[in-house]
């Protein structure tokens, strides 16, 4: 059988091309694993950390890396405290 030879470059390519594919699948772990949490904690952030076993202010960091944002459940009829 022949053997394949691969210049250096073409190495280095395979391998970044590899480590970007390792860190895209992070992220979106990471981005499932937020939403899943404060999708359980109704939206409270300290609920969510304690799920995650995180910060809060790593939290924060998160929603801003991943462009996220925090939906808050609409409640229906609940009349306000007067």
């Amino acid at each position: 059988m022949g053997r394949t030879s691969l210049t250096k470059s073409a190495v280095i390519r395979l391998a970044d091309n590899a480590a970007t594919s390792q860190a895209a699948i992070v992220e979106e772990v990471e981005r499932r694993m937020i939403r899943e949490a404060l999708a359980r904690s109704g939206g409270i952030q300290t609920r969510g950390v304690e799920l995650l076993g995180i910060s809060e202010r790593g939290l924060r960091y998160k929603l801003n890396k991943y462009g996220l944002c925090i939906r808050i459940p609409i409640l229906d009829n609940v009349a306000p405290d007067l």
